[in-house]
């Protein structure tokens, strides 16, 4: 996304979001008390660092086929993993409030899109025990990485699908039917984010979440989130800048929330 329209978008989030006090939806206080004061338990936090600080200074070169809208600092195909895992790894905070999110909705079942070397979807992982999560990637040689990770650190509940979002996908959905949440953060290309929320659309339950990272990534990924706000099978919105919530739910009437972090 282009410099000065980062900044206005950054301006009118700054004037239109809110914190705990000024929310008067019950649903999205509780919400934003449990996702944002809760705590990941420090043994799967040291995890995941300890993991973070591996891929770091990995400087194996890998072949990164790139099957979305690329990276904004990276172009090369043959990248260290320590450049790509610097490129595309969530923080701590941010894996650690998508895991939350999981736990908070109760989500039995998740679909991630978008890897990378799975130090989110590990984290949901072992923080959520439970919760079957099946997360696709796109680029063979990053998915073999996470591979590793997961077959040493992963129980039987996480499951990694490798290949283009395209195929795997829908296949997947028709498959296992539906699933209470799901992840979008591979993708970055305005057509193909919302040809993937109509897919999870069509296979999602009432009180579904819907979780999108890097909604202003881009112009294109910008307008996505706002055609995704306004459909009219989503009723919560809740918009943290660079991330998107939405909930499908019949039990609410159309609400949109800009929420500090």
């Amino acid at each position: 996304m282009r410099k000065s329209i980062l900044i206005v978008e950054w301006i009118r989030y700054a004037l239109k979001s809110k914190n705990a006090f000024k929310i008067h939806s019950p649903f999205v206080y509780d919400f934003y008390n449990n996702c944002f004061k809760s705590k990941t338990t420090a043994s799967s936090q040291e995890i995941i660092k300890s993991i973070r600080k591996e891929l770091l200074n990995n400087h194996i070169k890998i072949f990164h086929n790139d099957l979305g809208a690329g990276s904004k600092t990276l172009s090369k195909n043959n990248l260290s993993i320590s450049a790509l895992a610097k490129s595309s790894l969530k923080n701590i905070n941010e894996a650690s409030f998508i895991s939350r999110i999981i736990q908070f909705t109760n989500a039995k079942t998740v679909v991630e899109l978008g890897t990378s070397f799975g130090t989110t979807a590990l984290l949901i992982n072992l923080e959520n025990p439970e919760t079957e999560l099946f997360t696709i990637e796109g680029s063979q040689e990053i998915a073999n990485v996470a591979k590793k990770i997961f077959d040493s650190k992963a129980n039987k509940n996480l499951h990694l699908l490798k290949g283009n979002f395209d195929e795997i996908f829908p296949e997947l959905m028709n498959k296992i039917k539906n699933a209470d949440a799901f992840i979008f953060d591979g993708n970055h290309r305005y057509e193909a984010t919302l040809r993937y929320f109509e897919i999870a659309l069509k296979y999602s339950k009432n009180n579904s979440v819907f979780i999108f990272d890097d909604i202003r990534w881009s112009e294109e990924m910008l307008n996505a989130w706002k055609e995704i706000k306004a459909n009219k099978n989503v009723t919560i919105t809740l918009d943290f800048f660079t991330m998107g919530v939405i909930f499908i739910s019949s039990g609410f009437s159309k609400q949109n929330f800009s929420l500090r972090k």
